[in-house]
């Protein structure tokens, strides 16, 4: 017998059980569930993401218990989110690898190029995370080592360079930062990093959605950024806007 409490007496309602798989350091899995459209979320975890034995649940969530995107951003929602967890809070200690397999339907309006994965972090809410996009499976993946909710959302590129930023400002490897990124800019933005004399050290151009979100600080002879303030010149459309940041090591 399965007894809840509930405040709706005249909804719907159905017993099941999440979708989950033990893993172990010894072992990898993939878990698979159906979300509310008959969309497919999946989570494929490598042989040795796990010190210990741990069971992956991959679930649905309630939509009351989903936090809503920011609603001054530039993400659009799909509806379609996964909760991804083990239970006893264990973390990967390699990437796992989450991906959701749309239906046409679920992206009604946006561009399969401009879908992306977001991870919902407690303290500072939706956040984008590098994903890869194969429209011809109808499949958004993302790697993570964080465990939460997945949505799958659409991002549109800014129209201009206004708005565009660069993050974390500073950039401190030693706190844990591994990418330096730039977001809100149109897509195909080109972005050219100078030294605070004037050389040339990277140049980057902003990808479908308008990000950089991969740049692992290096300039383009693959030698770390040192310590030191920087002058990124953003330029699209024959406008060009200039945005300074710094390196701490």
């Amino acid at each position: 017998v399965v007894t809840a409490q509930v405040s709706d007496p005249n909804g719907i309602y159905m017993v099941g059980a999440p979708a989950y798989t033990p893993v172990s350091a010894t072992s990898s899995g993939t878990v698979t569930t159906i979300l509310a459209s008959g969309a497919t979320a999946e989570v494929q975890v490598p042989l040795g993401a796990f010190a210990t034995a741990t069971n992956l649940v991959v679930s649905v969530p309630a939509a009351t218990s989903v936090p809503s995107l920011p609603s001054a951003g530039s993400m659009q929602a799909t509806g379609l989110v996964v909760s991804v967890n083990t239970g006893n809070n264990q973390q990967p200690l390699t990437p796992v690898t989450v991906s959701i397999i749309y239906k046409d339907s679920d992206i009604a309006g946006i561009k399969p190029e401009r879908l992306r994965l977001a991870r919902y972090d407690e303290d500072k809410g939706w956040k984008v995370l590098v994903s890869r996009v194969d429209a011809a499976q109808r499949k958004v993946s993302a790697e993570t080592e964080h465990f939460s909710l997945f949505a799958l959302v659409g991002i549109t590129p800014a129209e201009a360079l206004a708005r565009g930023f660069v993050f974390p400002n500073p950039f401190r490897p030693v706190q844990g930062h591994t990418r330096i990124k730039f977001d809100q800019l149109p897509a195909g933005a080109k972005i050219r990093v100078y030294s605070v004399s004037g050389k040339l050290m990277q140049e980057l151009d902003a990808d479908s959605v308008g990000q950089v979100l991969t740049w692992d600080g290096k300039d383009r002879d693959g030698k770390v950024l040192p310590s030191g303030v920087y002058v990124a010149v953003l330029e699209y459309g024959g406008v060009k806007r200039t945005l300074k940041f710094a390196v701490q090591r």
